[in-house]
């Protein structure tokens, strides 16, 4: 369980304290930061464009310029790509090991994985995988519909080199051994989602709102998809807080 989320701050009494704070918080005119979880801190214009609803949620740079280095591998290789014998980076193995976060879990404790990830070029566009990690199987929750062939095409090439990816990530961190299987690596399959009861997006911003959503709903709220695009704008502010309300002062090394 991750240490950002405090069972403590459940009564309505605490939460309306809370949400007084985050107010006062927004309001303040000297740069105040908060340590969220991640590697860098943030401050109030972070928690501002998550409310906004016409910014899009970003993407981890650093994760980026990885990704770039695995598709220039993947495009060298081409056929002939070995997912077992690829060295993919440290950060990317920690994943598995569940040190990234640094309160995740092992991928081999479990069987599915929800991973968000960002197709597209220029623009960009947020998409759920739903990872079967025994039946190498992905599932694509895309919030567009995705309905027609050519764009299950083009999600099936955008993820071509996630599904040749993760059998690397699980063969080095352990995943195949301490499950006592044998190492397999070949190719995920994919298949985009048909379920019709998935709320679908309306405006050109809402993407990586509605994949949060996707997973809560997938992994919490077992198959509840009574909510829609007019939900946004009030989960957008939900989430600014409860980010917000889990998060600690940050004080930088100079001011120890």
């Amino acid at each position: 369980m991750s240490p950002f989320i405090d069972p403590t701050r459940a009564s309505a009494k605490k939460l309306q304290q809370d949400k007084s704070k985050y107010d006062q918080f927004k309001k303040k005119a000297k740069a105040a930061r908060r340590n969220v979880g991640t590697e860098e801190s943030v401050d109030k214009s972070f928690f501002m464009e998550l409310e906004d609803p016409m910014k899009w949620l970003s993407t981890d740079t650093k994760l980026n310029l990885a990704w770039k280095k695995i598709l220039e591998t993947d495009n060298e290789a081409e056929s002939s790509f070995d997912a077992l014998a690829f060295q993919c980076l440290q950060d990317w193995i920690e994943y598995g090991f569940g040190n990234r976060p640094g309160w995740g879990q092992p991928w081999w404790l479990y069987t599915q994985l929800c991973v968000p990830c960002c197709v597209g070029e220029p623009d960009g566009h947020w998409i759920l995988c739903k990872v079967d990690l025994l039946d190498h199987h992905i599932t694509i929750f895309d919030l567009t519909g995705a309905k027609t062939k050519s764009i299950q095409v083009e999600r099936f090439r955008q993820l071509m080199h996630l599904r040749r990816l993760l059998p690397s990530i699980m063969n080095m961190c352990g995943f195949f051994s301490n499950r006592s299987e044998k190492p397999r690596g070949a190719m995920f399959t994919v298949l985009v989602s048909s379920n019709q009861m998935i709320p679908q997006q309306v405006d050109k911003c809402s993407c990586g709102v509605f994949i949060c959503n996707y997973a809560e709903t997938s992994i919490f709220k077992k198959g509840n998809w009574k909510w829609g695009q007019k939900e946004m704008s009030d989960f957008r502010k939900d989430m600014a807080f409860q980010i917000f309300n889990n998060s600690v002062p940050y004080k930088s090394p100079i001011d120890l």
